[in-house]
């Protein structure tokens, strides 16, 4: 039963670490994330509609009908 051991390393610390050393890359993505957040929600000054609006309404529309039930007349069988 000698295969049991348990190894620990040495060389850790007991205290958690947020920050290694990748604060750059963190910080990058915060301000991609912020940005692309801003970016989604604000509405475009023409049209007055965000990006999400676009995509609530794109998602709308795909779930309304789109079978219309109608009969075709040509125009020259109107009376």
């Amino acid at each position: 039963m000698d295969d049991d051991k348990l190894y620990i390393p040495y060389g850790l610390s007991i205290d958690q670490e947020y920050f290694t050393g990748q604060l750059l890359a963190m910080i990058v993505a915060l301000m991609i994330g912020a940005a692309g957040t801003m970016m989604a929600v604000r509405k475009d000054p023409y049209t007055r509609i965000s990006v999400v609006g676009q995509i609530s309404d794109i998602i709308h529309f795909h779930k309304s009908q789109k079978q219309y039930k109608y009969i075709y007349t040509a125009p020259w069988d109107i009376k």
